[in-house]
């Protein structure tokens, strides 16, 4: 959120320069009102003259651009002057692009369903929370600081899943045997739950999770290095 989608008939948007002075003002309508500068995604989509028809005809005198505008992650209030208030944001955004130079140009926005949302697999945080702030100050999705506080071995497995994207599949289907407890069912659980996340678990087998889950990146690396003298051979 929000996804931008500009399509535009030649001589429009032919360089990155062009592109990047109508990118920059998009995203600070976004980011004036607090949300991370990631969040905004915007793709050029570049049409023949042949490609483009309005009301029947091709659309050939003059450079067009069509505008199509996701929002996800603030749904407007059912107020009038809301709407006119952003509508009019994106207008004077557009206007030095377009409209200043003579293009035919038209946009609309859809808001749509929040909770259909993952960035990265994460579920993006409230608007104005701790957790948003941090992302709008780091500009990138990371796990909800509670995780970090509370759950420190689930934390450990998203640092893996970033460093070692290979090993999560491998955690996730092998039932790697622990050198530190076996067959305890209690804490073989609490292992399995960390691992997919599923449920917290008490304090002392979480620390045992979170050993599981070093044993299992260097079973991974010691895998790795077998497979690679191997082929020395």
């Amino acid at each position: 959120m929000p996804l931008w989608l500009i399509y535009h008939t030649p001589n429009t948007f032919e360089d990155v320069g062009s592109k990047q002075a109508l990118v920059e003002d998009v995203t600070k309508i976004y980011t004036n009102v607090g949300l991370p500068p990631f969040y905004v995604v915007v793709n050029f989509i570049r049409l023949s003259s042949e490609d483009v028809w309005v009301g029947g005809e091709p659309r050939t005198e003059r450079p067009f651009v069509r505008i199509m505008i996701d929002h996800i992650a603030v749904r407007l209030e059912n107020d009038d002057s809301m709407y006119k208030r952003t509508s009019d944001a994106i207008n004077n955004a557009l206007k030095p692009h377009l409209a200043d130079k003579g293009y035919g140009w038209e946009f609309h926005v859809d808001e749509t369903e929040r909770r259909l949302w993952r960035i990265n697999g994460l579920i993006p945080p409230p608007f104005k929370s701790d957790d948003e702030r941090k992302w709008a100050n780091e500009n990138k999705a990371s796990p909800p600081l509670d995780l970090i506080r509370i759950f420190p071995s689930r934390y450990f497995f998203f640092k893996c899943e970033e460093i070692f994207p290979s090993l999560v599949d491998e955690v996730r289907s092998v039932n790697l045997r622990h050198s530190f407890v076996t067959g305890d069912d209690d804490v073989r659980l609490a292992r399995r739950n960390l691992i997919q996340g599923l449920k917290p678990v008490p304090s002392p087998l979480r620390r045992i999770g979170f050993a599981a889950m070093l044993e299992a990146v260097a079973v991974h690396n010691i895998a790795r290095h077998h497979e690679l003298e191997a082929r020395d051979v």
